[in-house]
């Protein structure tokens, strides 16, 4: 039948390759015994592919490091110091040093997390040295700054799928980093970063339509008051005519008692271009279609967003807790909440790897949207949203904030 020659079977090569129209894009494989690179990228024009073979790495040693960022973040989440924890101890990868600051900071939940913190700094020395550098000097990329740098979309799998490749560097004096080359994206599969594209339209900057939602008291779940100062900043870049009001009982700057119900996002989000939630995600690994984020009153579950229609959808902005992490049993699925908003229809997203400091989530939002809705741009360029993402992760870096608050921001999509 015309136009459904290629039913019930898998996108050819060729059609694939294409998602490196805007940039490299660097297919991640792991398996027990060696760890490949498979790199697409055009040259005159035409999709070209490049293996590349990363030696002294394995599926087994992705893992070990793996394990050893969990303790990590775990020593996050529970306020503990590297030296405080003797039943915390991860494989012998290296030793994390810690940085010390004046007060205890609070994760997105509002727990204390100590002053010392756990630093994964060994861990990015690591991704560089084997995964990283190896790539990028097969592909000839040089340091540069600004959007001078290309764009570069990773699509891991495997153990891959939880390592924050775009983190990774020397973060000593005088050593380099992924993001002195590239500005990083991630993709779950290159079919979803090519519908992404395709279905893009041109949007105006004065037709853009933002809601922007936050739960401080949740109904299940720690109080985020943190949530309530994000939207202030928002507020301040973002105009009073770009935004999708709430009532005041789901208007979180109305009232410590407000916050966003399920209903009021599915009301609104139709005629939303910008989705920004600051809350709590719960992931479901059995039922990923019942993972979602918790609102006010209930669960903002994926199965409920499935059947709107949202063909204005452009980013989701997911200020909450681990929205792109995935599940250790079923590493190749993808099953996060960040790839699902790609899935229902967003063509780009923000999500975090991990915990997220209180106070980081206004801080990397204003930066983000201060150039999203700069006054000399008449549309939204797709492009501002990775490489702004890109300049407030730096800016964390520039002020000393440790490598475990500014890592977990990534961007997806388009």
């Amino acid at each position: 039948m015309p136009g459904l020659e290629d039913f019930m079977q898998p996108s050819s090569y060729e059609h694939l390759a294409t998602a490196a129209s805007r940039g490299p894009v660097v297919v991640l494989i792991s398996h027990r015994h060696a760890c490949f690179a498979h790199v697409l990228r055009e040259i005159d024009g035409q999709p070209c592919g490049l293996q590349i073979f990363l030696s002294g790495i394995t599926d087994f040693y992705l893992k070990k490091i793996c394990a050893e960022l969990r303790v990590i973040n775990d020593k996050t989440r529970r306020g503990v110091d590297d030296e405080d924890d003797e039943n915390l101890k991860g494989p012998e990868i290296g030793t994390n040093a810690a940085t010390k600051e004046g007060q205890p900071d609070t994760d997105r939940a509002g727990r204390p997390t100590g002053t010392k913190k756990p630093d994964p700094s060994k861990l990015f020395k690591i991704l560089w040295d084997r995964v990283v550098q190896p790539i990028f000097d097969n592909l000839g990329l040089q340091p540069k700054s600004g959007r001078d740098r290309p764009r570069l979309w990773w699509c891991p799998t495997g153990a891959f799928t939880f390592l924050p490749i775009h983190a990774a560097g020397i973060y000593t004096e005088g050593g380099q980093c992924c993001s002195d080359y590239v500005v990083s994206s991630y993709t779950p599969t290159l079919g979803t970063l090519l519908k992404a594209r395709e279905s893009l339209a041109p949007i105006s900057r004065k037709d853009t339509k933002m809601l922007s939602a936050a739960v401080p008291r949740p109904y299940s779940g720690d109080p985020l008051p943190g949530t309530i100062a994000e939207l202030q900043k928002i507020s301040e870049v973002v105009s009073a005519e770009n935004r999708l009001p709430l009532s005041p009982a789901d208007d979180a700057m109305l009232g410590s008692g407000a916050g966003a119900t399920v209903q009021s996002i599915l009301e609104r989000l139709p005629e939303a271009t910008i989705l920004h939630l600051a809350c709590h995600g719960k992931q479901d690994p059995n039922s990923p279609l019942n993972s979602g984020f918790i609102m006010r009153d209930n669960m903002l579950s994926i199965s409920k967003l499935m059947p709107l229609p949202l063909s204005n959808a452009f980013l989701a902005f997911l200020s909450a807790c681990e929205t792109a992490k995935g599940d250790e049993e079923q590493s190749d699925q993808i099953i996060h909440l960040a790839a699902a908003m790609l899935f229902v229809g967003f063509k780009s997203v923000i999500g975090t790897m991990w915990l997220m400091n209180d106070a980081d989530g206004a801080k990397v939002a204003q930066t983000v949207y201060q150039q999203l809705f700069a006054a000399e741009v008449p549309y939204l360029d797709p492009d501002t949203v990775a490489y702004a993402l890109d300049d407030a992760v730096r800016r964390m870096r520039r002020e000393g904030i440790q490598a475990s608050r500014w890592a977990p921001f990534i961007h997806l999509g388009i």
